[in-house]
């Protein structure tokens, strides 16, 4: 059974040995738990394991937000940490699995969370550099390619964009994000450059109902929720990281630090975060949307939940702001957005609205954007607070859980847990920021959430 040492170089620095012997062991034993595919599915697909929105059990074996991808992910890490453990052999039976639903059942989306993407992302991850699985990988590449090309051509039905499109879930934020990591084929390159035109002639203005707003605008009709569509009639812009403008902004900021640039490009990361700086409320941080009315007279009128997830809320904001920062030497940005994590530290847990340990809206997600932050910014974010916030998502772990922890859902009347095995929401989203404190070279996994 691997475990850690004391004579370790560990990547992020200032974490006690006892806290981050006490996180691996916790993983590793969770491992051994998700190692059988057949023995995942059938927990997840449990009759009485069934989400409140939709009535469906969470599982969709070839996403990275709800299935094998997610694992793969975890034994990939596993296996970086600890290679001769056997954890590849895992990673490659959990692959399997999702090559045969492709065979039997195909695809329907090329997105990151929720279609092949995700697949080649993880694959990748597994590739030991392009080492394993370079024809499935090639194969996969091409596919994508293919489609993204449909995509980039498909005319907007409604003035403004459609968060499907351009987000870092089932978006091309989320698709460009595995194309920067894999510009190992030149046609990647261009796929690139195109998916930052569509973003630099996004972030032109354009003109609504009178109005000079920025062209990352969501009417009505592109909302994402119904009860979106109710409470903003004139269309609203969205300040999530998950669905919102930040996802691009942490998408070009990145390209910019890989070298990879188009005309406009900077001017647009520049447009981008003095506009997000210009909407951080002092009390409330970041609203997770603006209506159409508030952007056109520049005056906040809505009151909205606040909730220091990855999804929404200050956190994933403030990184995306950080990476533009440090892609245009812009200290101002950069003081910002570490002076937003300097405010979240020092906030009760209670207020951070985290009730899951999950990582798409919950302490997971948390966790691992703080590491980011710390090791980025040594000095400037308490590591004692990482600690803390370790400690706060193992209060959650339940033995008796088949998984170890558990997504808590919540529609505002009743709170439901389930077992989810995936990235987005479930118990490999809660392990692997936990394995970043046992890892001695960066990860980049979590590249897929935009944050590295």
């Amino acid at each position: 059974m691997p475990s850690t040492t004391d004579q370790k170089t560990y990547w992020l620095k200032g974490i006690d040995n006892e806290t981050r012997n006490k996180a691996l062991k916790l993983v590793l034993s969770i491992a051994e738990k998700l190692k059988d595919p057949s023995g995942i599915e059938k927990i997840v697909m449990a009759p009485d394991n069934v989400s409140l929105a939709g009535n469906l059990n969470p599982w969709d074996p070839i996403t990275l937000s709800h299935g094998f991808p997610g694992t793969i992910l975890l034994f990939g890490e596993l296996d970086r940490q600890f290679p001769d453990s056997g954890f590849d052999l895992v990673a490659h039976n959990h692959l399997v699995e999702v090559q045969k639903v492709i065979e039997r059942q195909g695809v329907n989306s090329i997105s990151m969370f929720g279609g092949i993407t995700g697949v080649a992302y993880a694959t990748l991850y597994i590739s030991h550099n392009y080492e394993r699985y370079s024809r499935f990988l090639q194969v996969l590449n091409n596919f994508i390619l293919m489609q993204l090309e449909k995509i980039l051509n498909e005319p907007e039905k409604e003035l403004g964009v459609h968060p499907l499109k351009y987000d870092v879930i089932q978006g091309m934020t989320g698709i460009g994000r595995y194309l920067i990591e894999n510009t190992k084929h030149k046609e990647n390159h261009e796929a690139l450059k195109k998916i930052l035109t569509y973003f630099v002639d996004m972030a032109s203005d354009i003109e609504v109902n009178g109005e000079k707003v920025p062209g990352w605008y969501v009417s009505k009709a592109n909302q994402l929720l119904e009860k979106d569509r109710i409470m903003f009639p004139e269309g609203n812009f969205n300040c999530g990281l998950a669905h919102g403008i930040p996802g691009p902004l942490s998408f070009m900021a990145l390209s910019i630090q890989k070298g990879i640039e188009i005309p406009g490009q900077r001017e647009a990361v520049l447009k981008i975060t003095n506009w997000l700086m210009k909407w951080k409320q002092v009390d409330s941080g970041w609203p997770s949307r603006l209506s159409f009315q508030e952007v056109a007279t520049s005056k906040i009128s809505h009151s909205y939940p606040k909730r220091q997830g990855w999804c929404y809320g200050d956190p994933g904001v403030a990184r995306s702001i950080y990476l533009a920062g440090k892609a245009l030497g812009d200290t101002a940005a950069i003081r910002s957005a570490v002076g937003a994590y300097q405010d979240i530290i020092v906030e009760p847990k209670e207020e951070w609205e985290l009730v899951s340990p999950t990582f798409c809206h919950g302490r997971a997600g948390l966790l691992q954007m703080l590491i980011r932050m710390a090791k980025d910014e040594e000095n400037q974010i308490s590591v004692q607070s990482i600690v803390e916030l370790v400690h706060y998502i193992e209060e959650s772990y339940d033995p008796n859980a088949p998984f170890g922890f558990r997504d808590i859902e919540s529609n505002g009347e009743k709170s439901h847990q389930l077992n989810k095995a995936g990235l987005l929401e479930g118990v490999t989203g809660v392990l692997l920021p936990l394995l970043s404190l046992s890892s001695v070279e960066e990860p980049w996994w979590d590249g897929a959430f935009l944050l590295s």
